[in-house]
């Protein structure tokens, strides 16, 4: 039986995912997750910013 392409695309796919080492996945998730806290701690505007802008 032949495999049609996107078969063997999805099955490549799926081999490098299922082979990649879980410690530098989640380490890597880990990395982003805080980047992403970080950067939108850093657009939260602050509440004294507001507060003077209001008086105007």
């Amino acid at each position: 039986m032949k495999k049609s392409k996107e078969f063997e695309q999805f099955d490549d796919a799926m081999n490098s995912i299922l082979r990649a080492d879980p410690k530098v996945v989640k380490e890597a998730m880990e990395a982003e997750k805080k980047a992403n806290a970080e950067k939108r701690k850093a657009k939260k505007p602050s509440t004294a910013g507001r507060a003077l802008g209001a008086k105007d």
